[in-house]
């Protein structure tokens, strides 16, 4: 791989959009030539378009925001470091939030659409155990799902460091996860 060449960043924070911080892009190819880039907005004030928002692109270089919304079932549910999944004519949608308690949790969302605009409410996979400290929003980190066997696997996450140092890079260090989907 390379030489790299450094490109000017291809999505800034706006601040006219409330954004304060750009978090953890995920780009899928959701039909041939058009790209879709996943990422969080973390914003300058208590904001309801917090969260998941989307970007467009026919060509990878330039990225065309999609109108943020207020509206929970016409955007992307769940917080950070989002993950997108296809799963036949499903997508499932693995992000990173906490519950009222400041326990980290895995949630997941699914859209038969391929435009991203029709999702179900997001639904906690897994929480810690573990509360976070105040400052962070939980101890879990960039959920990262592959299928093997017709059983979904999520990769260890930030909590899961201390149990798993002495684990071997395969399962069973990748956990099991259920899931809304049932492959046929």
């Amino acid at each position: 791989m390379g030489p790299w060449t450094e490109r000017p960043d291809a999505l800034v924070a706006d601040a006219q959009m409330s954004e304060e911080v750009l978090w953890a892009p995920y780009v899928i190819e959701p039909e041939p030539g058009r790209w879709t880039l996943l990422y969080y907005a973390d914003l300058l004030d208590d904001d309801p378009t917090r969260g998941v928002r989307l970007a467009e692109s026919t060509d990878l270089w330039h990225w065309q925001r999609v109108q943020a919304t207020a509206t929970p079932g016409a955007r992307p549910p769940g917080g950070r470091d989002p993950f997108v999944l296809r799963v036949a004519d499903h997508w499932l949608l693995y992000s990173v939030g906490s519950d009222a308690t400041s326990h980290g949790q895995i949630l997941v969302a699914e859209s038969g659409s391929g435009v991203f605009d029709a999702w179900s409410p997001a639904t906690p996979v897994l929480t810690d155990p573990v509360a976070a400290t105040p400052w962070r929003r939980g101890n879990l980190q960039s959920p990262f799902v592959v299928v093997y066997d017709r059983q979904f696997y999520r990769k260890p996450s930030a909590s899961d460091v201390p149990r798993a140092l002495d684990a071997p890079c395969e399962p069973p260090w990748w956990s099991p996860v259920s899931c809304a989907v049932r492959l046929g």
